[in-house]
């Protein structure tokens, strides 16, 4: 005869036992510094787009790449513009491709705020192509064929993931555990994903300056040791040695998003282009490379578009970028308040936008 066992007893201790592990792990996690975050994925992508056609004309959709990611707060937007913010903007993209399928979406009739990138106007392929073409195929269906019970459990998943620390940066509890919570590594994740695809990037947790100078090699397209002695000289004097790049095909290309962007405002929506702040190096880059006599103004004068420059508007001024490129998470809330108010200033906001809803 099998003896006698209290399953219940046992059961309710292993259950017990599990919850304080897990607890405790939490716990633990937040301590050393790691943060829940989201799986900016291609399903999300693609879910948001959808969002961007169901929402008609009260959509604000931003298109572009990881400055608007890190730069812009939706919450913010929301409350200062009374629009839904649908964030659409794809790390290391251009997005050109993306602006083209809303230009071809009917039910696009809302307001779209473009990156504005000297180098990435005509630019196509990359991610941003492979995104848009998938849309395309699936004509905004997201896996339908799914089970009703298969989808429900992707989205649990999805939903208890994004809030537990031990799933941080990809990882799972037994990798956080190995090598996360036994050797007590202190956080160096300075970057977190929500679940509206925004990003929050913490670069008081990253290694300064030479988190900064790998930036500049990049924006310069160089490899360079950024631990090698005198990198800043050595990185100032490969500034100072280029030369302003040819803008023909600039212009054609930008006379090309000026026919875009004419699709959407001719069913009543709006195309604003916004280049966000750059600093130090990576800004003096960008100005030697792209003069902004011959590209960001004949830009707005080939596509008769509505933009903001940040380098030329007061109230955009003064923002530093620490690694010379995105905005820290410290100040995305003040430089998205002062780009929205300054867009209703400026009238690119319809009248009936522009007022922070109660």
């Amino acid at each position: 005869m099998l003896p006698q066992v209290p399953w219940p007893g046992l059961l309710a201790a292993a259950v017990l036992l599990f919850f304080a592990a897990a607890i405790g792990m939490e716990m633990r996690l937040d301590a050393l510094g790691y943060q829940p975050t989201a799986r900016d994925s291609q399903e999300r992508w693609q879910a948001a787009r959808a969002r961007a056609s169901r929402l008609g004309e009260r959509a604000l959709i931003l298109v572009g790449a990881s400055r608007f990611q890190l730069g812009l707060d939706l919450d913010v937007l929301r409350r200062e513009t009374g629009l839904e913010p649908v964030q659409l903007a794809l790390d290391g993209s251009g997005g050109e491709p993306i602006l083209a399928g809303l230009a071809n979406d009917p039910k696009i009739r809302g307001t779209v705020l473009v990156e504005y990138y000297d180098h990435t106007v005509g630019a196509r392929g990359g991610v941003a192509e492979d995104m848009q073409r998938r849309h395309e195929k699936s004509s905004g269906r997201l896996r339908l064929w799914k089970r009703p019970a298969e989808r429900s459990e992707t989205r649990l998943t999805e939903w208890l993931h994004e809030r537990l620390n031990a799933y941080a940066d990809g990882a799972n509890p037994w990798s956080s555990l190995r090598w996360r919570i036994l050797p007590a590594a202190e956080a160096r994740q300075y970057l977190v994903t929500r679940p509206d695809r925004s990003r929050l990037a913490d670069y008081a947790r990253v290694d300064m300056p030479d988190f900064y100078y790998r930036r500049v090699a990049r924006t310069l397209g160089e490899e360079i040791d950024v631990k090698g002695p005198s990198i800043e000289a050595l990185l100032a004097q490969r500034i100072a040695a280029l030369k302003a790049e040819d803008n023909a095909d600039f212009l054609a290309a930008s006379r090309e998003v000026g026919r875009m962007a004419e699709q959407i405002r001719a069913r009543g929506g709006q195309v604003i282009f916004v280049a966000m702040p750059s600093s130090g190096m990576v800004r003096e880059i960008e100005r030697r490379r792209y003069p902004r006599e011959r590209f960001w103004e004949r830009f707005v004068a080939e596509t008769g578009l509505p933009g903001i420059h940040s380098d030329h508007e007061p109230e955009l001024r003064g923002y530093a970028c620490p690694d010379g490129s995105h905005l820290d998470v410290r100040d995305r809330g003040r430089y998205t308040a002062a780009l929205a108010d300054l867009m209703k200033r400026k009238g690119f906001l319809a009248p009936d936008q522009g007022g922070t809803r109660q």
